[in-house]
Order: C-alpha cells, then structure tokens, then sequence
C-alpha cells in the first residue's frame, strides 16, 4: 500500500499599485482585522479565501478569490537606489503569496480555484 505525499502549492503574483504608505491604498481581508494595511507591509495569514488591494487614487480594487482557506503571505517587492541622501529603498510593488499545504492519498485529487478580479471604482 502506497502513502500520502504531503505537499504545498504556492502561487506568487506580485502586484504594482502606487501609494503603498497612504491611507489611500490597502489591503483589506474580509473578517480580518489587520495590525497594518499599508501596501507596503508584510505580514501572514492563515485561514482566509480572498484579498482584496484597494487603490482609491487610482479608483481600482484588485480582488483575490479562492474556492478553499489557504495561508497567505503578502510583503513588498522594492529596489534599492543611491540618492544624495545614501541608499534607499523604494516601493515598487506588493507580492501575494497563497500557499495551499495538502495531503493526497494515490489516486487522490485536489482542486484549487484562484481568481483575481479588477474592479473599477466611480
């Protein structure tokens, strides 16, 4: 008799939306409160089936939607630039790790929906 194979499948999206420390741009997580909402923060999730990124200078929602729970890791993806004042680091955009860890017997199957959905804002 053959085992379970234990495995994770992890999906990465970076997304680039400006203003990652304004209180214009944000995450929002439904039934979450997070300790910070800024773009440009970093943080992990477990037990959550969608996202959302919200930009109300830009007007856009970009939406995460997934058919199971899953963990999720979110931090910013930035370059490091020389100025007259030293280095810096400068936001470039947001990276969303979903991260499914699952078992499958032989013959066993899993199937994981992931949408993500821009919404435009009036």
């Amino acid at each position: 008799m053959r085992a379970s194979v234990c495995v994770s499948c992890t999906v990465v999206t970076n997304c680039s939306l400006k203003r990652a420390h304004s209180n214009q741009a944000y995450y929002e997580v439904p039934g979450v409160q997070l300790t910070d909402r800024h773009l440009d923060s970093t943080g992990e999730l477990f037990d959550i089936q969608g996202l959302a990124l919200d930009n109300r200078c830009l007007g856009v929602d970009v939406l995460l939607k997934l058919t199971q729970k899953v963990k999720l890791w979110q931090f910013p993806v930035e370059a490091i630039c020389n100025s007259e004042s030293g280095l810096e680091r400068v936001y470039q955009g947001s990276c969303i790790l979903v991260i499914l860890p699952f078992s499958l017997s032989p013959s066993e199957s899993l199937r994981l929906g992931l949408n993500w959905l821009t919404l435009r804002k009036e």
